[in-house]
Order: structure tokens, then sequence, then C-alpha cells
């Protein structure tokens, strides 16, 4: 294995950070190669507009996590990423285009198990604001329009069936797509069969293979928040990770999240819960990081809380999770922050070689050279071989809609 030199930072300490090259990024173009029964595939659908991630369980089970637009207020303003390929369609689109593509292979061909939505923020779950008029009813963005174009089976939120969590009214308020997401909802399950579930912090059955899962005693997910609520470790029991009137909570710190397991390697994404506070948010209890981290324990790789802001991806968290890849979903020139990336790179934190991943280079200007420690931007994909004990990563073309291979790693064995 080949390493590259390592980058000294010099901040309040010298920060020595290395980052592995096991291969050289593809010159020839070539396509990720198909699906199998027995691997998991993570992929970071690249749009600009915010998180998507689609998991391939080994047996075929497929899972999108969040599917987010955020709109164009950002790129308006110069803050944010361009629509990814391009805007002759919507992020919702490029969405479930990028899940019937990848599921073609699988026996989900096509169509989502599940769907999953670590909560209401734009980002993660559509804007109303640039929604596009449908014909069921409801407008289409992010995972309106995704559902709208790909049956979901299953769909799991944070609130369902009350969404009074704290309460109705206070869930409306960091919840702009409400109004447009319940007449969605409400469709989808009396016209599609649609079903739906509140989260279950705790739960490790809650996200189980539904297409050959006796082959695969080693895969589970493990719920680990949500609602402010962490699990204890023992059994399905969970605890609050705050004291104060719930009403001054955040959406950030509603987030759900889970760690997914294969064999010896595990995946966390917890979606933008906080790890250090936030003088503009009322609540100052917001280092929720913290005791996730703790009861998780160390990951494989690490879908970065908040798209690594700086009040995400905290020492402590790294501390606890040590992962060997940090993957960036970038969606404002400011994703990742040049304060996370410094943690992230920092052998003093935790030891060890590390590999940093980032969907767009909308972020290259803001943090200057500290960009170079990244692989080439893109989808992101995790690809884990039979039984868990490798893995290897892998980043595809977002720009051209072709998912041309731009660079591979070698596969690590756990």
């Amino acid at each position: 294995m080949k390493y590259i030199n390592c980058l000294l930072i010099m901040a309040a300490t010298t920060v020595a950070a290395c980052s592995s090259k096991p291969e050289e990024p593809a010159t020839v173009k070539e396509s990720l190669p198909e699906w199998q029964e027995g691997y998991m595939d993570i992929h970071h659908i690249s749009t600009g507009r915010g998180d998507a991630i689609l998991v391939i369980m080994p047996d075929g089970t497929s899972w999108l996590q969040d599917a987010g637009d955020c709109g164009t207020s950002w790129y308006s303003t110069g803050q944010g990423c361009a629509l990814l390929p391009n805007s002759t369609r919507s992020a919702g689109e490029w969405i479930a285009e990028y899940v019937r593509h990848f599921t073609a292979g699988t026996p989900s061909a096509g169509e989502l198990d599940y769907a999953w939505l670590t909560h209401f923020h734009g980002d993660h779950i559509g804007d109303p604001e640039t929604a596009l008029k449908g014909d069921r009813g409801y407008r289409l963005t992010g995972i309106t329009m995704v559902g709208d174009m790909v049956k979901i089976h299953r769909l799991v939120d944070r609130a369902y069936p009350g969404y009074d969590i704290p309460t109705e009214t206070l869930c409306r308020r960091e919840f702009p797509l409400y109004n447009e997401y319940r007449l969605f909802t409400d469709w989808q399950m009396k016209n599609n069969g649609m079903e739906m579930e509140g989260f279950e912090v705790g739960s490790d059955d809650q996200f189980r293979m539904v297409h050959n899962p006796s082959a695969y005693g080693n895969f589970s997910v493990r719920n680990l928040c949500g609602n402010g609520y962490v699990w204890t470790g023992e059994g399905t029991s969970s605890e609050k990770m705050y004291s104060a009137d719930p009403s001054t909570l955040d959406e950030n710190m509603y987030s759900c999240g889970v760690v997914i397991q294969y064999g010896k390697f595990r995946y966390w994404n917890c979606g933008d819960i906080p790890g250090t506070n936030w003088k503009d948010y009322s609540s100052q209890e917001r280092t929720f990081e913290t005791p996730v981290s703790k009861v998780c324990g160390p990951v494989t790789v690490m879908k970065l809380d908040h798209h690594g802001t700086f009040d995400s991806t905290s020492e402590e968290c790294l501390k606890n999770l040590q992962p060997k890849e940090m993957i960036a979903i970038s969606s404002h020139v400011l994703q990742p922050y040049t304060e996370s990336v410094r943690r992230m790179m920092d052998t003093s934190i935790y030891p060890g070689e590390r590999g940093l991943y980032v969907t767009t280079d909308c972020s290259r200007d803001k943090l200057g050279d500290l960009f170079s420690a990244f692989k080439p931007a893109g989808h992101i994909v995790v690809r884990v071989y039979g039984n868990g004990d490798s893995y290897q990563m892998y980043v595809l073309d977002a720009k051209t809609g072709t998912y041309d291979v731009i660079y591979k790693s070698g596969i690590k064995t756990l």
C-alpha cells in the first residue's frame, strides 16, 4: 500500500494527517461492477442539493436514507452548489433515476423496500418553495418526488403518526414541507400500498432484510438515536439526552441515527445531530454526538453529521468512532467547514490513516489547500464484500450522468 506525504497543519497544536492512496484515480472509463448477492453497497448520491443515500443490503433489500432538495436560495446567493448533473431535472428526479439504475439488478428492481427520513429539514426531505405541481394532489420535491416516481414499500420518519414531537405546532415550524408531505403519505398509503412507521430508538429490527434474511445472520441495523433520545446499549431501551424544555430543541437535535453492521464492517449515519453548542440556537445542550458515539463505538465509515459544519464532527465523537473513511455530503460552499476538516485529519485525536470524501467540490475555494486531502468529488460508493470482512471505496462521476468510475481504492481487509 502506498501513502501520500503527511499534511502538516499549524493550528493551536501541530496536526499531522495522512491519507492513504492504494490506487491512482481511474484513467480509463469504467463502470461500477454490478452488485452481487452478498455485497452491501452504500451510495452517497451527489445532487448538490442535500442528503440522499441508497443502501443495498446483502440480500438486495433497498433502503433510501433521506431525499433532500434544499431549493435554489443558497445557489442564487452564491453560497450553494450547482444542481448535479445539471438543472434539466430536479434533485428528486435525479435521485429517483439513480435508484432505478442501481437497483435494476437486485431483487428490489427499481423499487424501494424502505425509505427513511432522518429529520424534516429541506436538504433531507425537500423544499416547498421550488416544488413542482403533481397530478395526485401533492407537490413534488425531494421525497415526494422520489415517491411519485419509485414505489416505496415502507416509509419511516421520526414523528409518525401524530407529528406532535414535541408538539405539532413546533414540528410544523421546522418542517416547511409538512402539508405537502402529509398529502403525499396519505395518498401513497391509500392508493399505492405504502406502509408507514415512526422511528424506534433502540430497535435492531426496524430495518431488516426482506428478500433472503436467513442467509446473512451477521447483518443488523441498530437505531441509535432520535427525538432527543439515545439507545442505552441494553436491549432496546433509551434515555433522554437533554434536560431542558423540549420546545427549545431544534430539528437537528431531533435527528434520527443508525449504525449498520455487516460482519466486521460498521457504518454511521446520524443525520444532522450536533456535537457542540451554537449560540444562535435556543438550547445549549447540543452535544448529542458524544453520548451517541459512545454507545455506538468504533465504525469503519462515517457519514459526517450536519455535513461537517463546525458544530459537528466533534473531537469526542471522532475519538469514540475512529472512522477509517469519512464522507461529507455537501450542498454549501462551507461544507465541510475548515474546523471540522482539521479535526478529521488530526491524528492526535485518534491514530491511523483515514480517507476523506466529499460529494461536491463547491467548498474547494473556502478550504484552499485542505481540499487536496479529499478524493475526487462525486457519487461516493462503499462496497462491502461477502461476510463483511473487506470493503472498497468508489467515486462515480456526478457531473455527466454517466456514473463512470473516477476513483477507486484498493480492497481493504478488516
